[in-house]
């Protein structure tokens, strides 16, 4: 709100005031020391964060700070499960802005945390998977406590991308696996065929060329040869 953003600005104003009084001091870049005007400046900065902005009460600022800075989409939740706050990393992956989120139970914003919701002190650290249009997200829920349960944090990470990945590599091993497979059966039926050509070249063999089953023998042969060429032309 306002006052975060008063309490960011007198900070940059306390920091960065006298760094720059130095450097201009350093590089000659005045000819006056503009050091006591630095001071004079954090000073009065400084009194006004105290007396106007609650400058003193840093916790809220570097809360903040540190939920913004988590590229994951974050909720703190009451012990009630409560929406207390959450980072813009959050809002955008839910596409709603946190005014319309505070103060809400969690299972009005995530319905698949229902089961959790009554069996949470059950199972402390709780993981899932939920998707949203066409994205899957990770979720995973931890306990905030001191000596007691002050509540919950919610971490929701995009895995959409890790899980197309993870399907393509599924989807190359089962088509390597059924390779291996047809390339077995394809070695076995070979190996049949010859076995069959084998007897068949025996037999035509042993029978007078006029023998009426020459002519069957013929037509084994030639159809086994062709089936031996099926398997060549399904696997190249």
């Amino acid at each position: 709100g306002p006052l975060l953003h008063w309490q960011r600005a007198v900070i940059i104003v306390i920091v960065f005031t006298p760094l720059i009084g130095i450097i201009v001091y350093v590089l000659n870049l005045f000819e006056l020391d503009l050091s006591p005007f630095g001071f004079i400046v954090t000073s009065a900065s400084l009194a006004i964060g105290v007396a106007k902005v609650n400058f003193l009460d840093v916790v809220p600022i570097a809360h903040q700070l540190v939920l913004e800075s988590i590229s994951d989409g974050i909720i703190v939740l009451d012990r009630q499960a409560r929406i207390l706050n959450l980072n813009s990393a959050m809002q955008e992956h839910l596409r709603q802005p946190q005014r319309e989120l505070i103060g809400k139970p969690i299972t009005a914003v995530f319905s698949e945390l229902a089961t959790w919701q009554k069996n949470s002190r059950e199972r402390p650290i709780y993981q899932t998977e939920i998707n949203r249009k066409a994205a899957t997200f990770s979720l995973e829920i931890r306990p905030l406590r001191t000596n007691e349960l002050l509540g919950n944090i919610i971490t929701m990470r995009d895995i959409t991308e890790q899980k197309r990945v993870q399907e393509a590599l599924n989807h190359a091993k089962k088509l390597d696996s059924l390779g291996t497979l047809a390339g077995g059966v394809a070695h076995d039926f070979n190996n049949l065929l010859v076995a069959i050509l084998g007897q068949n070249s025996v037999a035509m063999a042993k029978l007078p060329a006029e023998h009426p089953a020459q002519r069957h023998l013929k037509d084994t042969k030639a159809a086994a040869e062709t089936a031996a060429q099926v398997p060549q032309h399904k696997l190249a």
